[in-house]
């Protein structure tokens, strides 16, 4: 004898308990087994623009990080510039000062050149003056 037993030997009030029982289930089963269906339908619907809104996302990203690029760039621009400005003014300091010492010097040599040319010019005076008294 076989360990299972035909259909027919189980008695029909085990079939309907099992068929009620099964029913409950179903009854519980299938109205979530829709809901779920109908949720997932939504969020697939909702998010088919995906691609695009990641593409959205990535080109504000990039424009952002060229922004940022931008400003950090005519930042270093504006530091670079500043510090030409002071180098140039420091230049033109140390030029000037040197242009005055020449200037100073210049003055120096010729006023002694002017001194020499009067001493020589006393000098000749003088010797003339020697020279018609003497003669």
């Amino acid at each position: 004898m076989t360990t299972q037993e035909p259909e027919s030997a189980v008695p029909i009030s085990e079939r309907v308990r099992f068929w009620e029982e099964q029913d409950r289930i179903n009854k519980e089963l299938i109205p979530r087994v829709i809901r779920q269906h109908e949720l997932l339908t939504r969020h697939i619907a909702e998010h088919e623009s995906l691609p695009e809104v990641v593409a959205r996302a990535v080109h504000d990203a990039v424009a952002a990080a060229r922004e940022q690029q931008k400003r950090e760039f005519a930042e270093e621009v504006n530091r670079i510039r500043s510090g030409i400005s002071r180098q140039v003014d420091e230049a033109v300091g140390m030029a000037t000062a040197a242009s005055a010492e020449s200037v100073r010097r210049t003055r120096s040599l010729a006023i002694v050149l002017s001194s020499v040319a009067v001493a020589a010019g006393v000098a000749g005076l003088v010797l003339g003056a020697v020279a018609v008294f003497a003669g």
